[in-house]
């Protein structure tokens, strides 16, 4: 059984009303993301070549009356030593 965490980072300006979940199997990772004031047109989920988890969104309108702003959470996901993958 491997251990480990998943810790999910701003990258750039914080949006603290994005909220992230990582739910971790044995098999595979589920990722949640609630995003209100966004279309699903307006979020892309990507990984990069190191491996992490990249979640951006992007308003179409940046005047919105929500005060929606562009984000960038990054997650990484860390093995606790001595743990098996």
């Amino acid at each position: 059984m491997c251990r480990g965490d998943v810790i999910i980072t701003d990258a750039g300006a914080p949006a603290d009303w994005v909220k992230i979940n990582v739910l971790r199997t044995k098999e595979f990772f589920e990722v949640y993301a609630l995003v209100p004031g966004l279309l699903r047109e307006e979020v892309q989920v990507q990984s990069d070549p190191a491996g992490r988890l990249i979640i951006s969104g992007d308003p179409e309108q940046r005047d919105n009356p929500w005060g929606v702003t562009p984000f960038k959470k990054v997650g990484i996901y860390f093995i606790y030593r001595g743990s098996k993958l």
